[in-house]
């Protein structure tokens, strides 16, 4: 299982934090047409952090430091690039639940940061 995650891990990377940034993205899209539609989805608010979507949060937070952890990478500049990326984001996702506006730039720089820097890595590997 390890090895699979491994020879994949710029690919889950790059997927998990582009889709990180669309349910950044999108998330307010539906909050706010969430009353319009059904008044009853509106307790389930991002910004409270709870609920699924607080949920998938930190299922791309876990997903993303896996594939940083299982990337081999050579390059010492991209690993420090990777987990510099993972914790800019880890520190904008904390900086969010606790309603910092700064937060969700830090998570979409982050999540921007680890799309591109595996996607490099990935290049660089064939």
């Amino acid at each position: 299982m390890s090895a699979l995650i491994s020879k994949n891990s710029d690919i889950l990377g790059a997927s998990s934090s582009a889709l990180c940034i669309l349910h950044c993205l999108i998330s307010p899209l539906i909050f706010v047409l969430a009353p319009i539609v059904d008044s009853g989805h509106s307790n389930h608010l991002h910004i409270s952090g709870g609920g699924f979507w607080g949920f998938l949060d930190l299922i791309f937070l876990i997903l993303g430091l896996i594939a940083v952890q299982f990337t081999s990478v050579r390059n010492t500049i991209i690993k420090k690039i990777l987990w510099g990326a993972w914790l800019i984001l880890a520190l904008g996702l904390g900086m969010d639940k606790m309603g910092e506006v700064l937060g969700h730039f830090l998570m979409y720089t982050g999540s921007a940061g680890l799309v591109v820097t595996h996607i490099i890595n990935y290049f660089l590997k064939k």
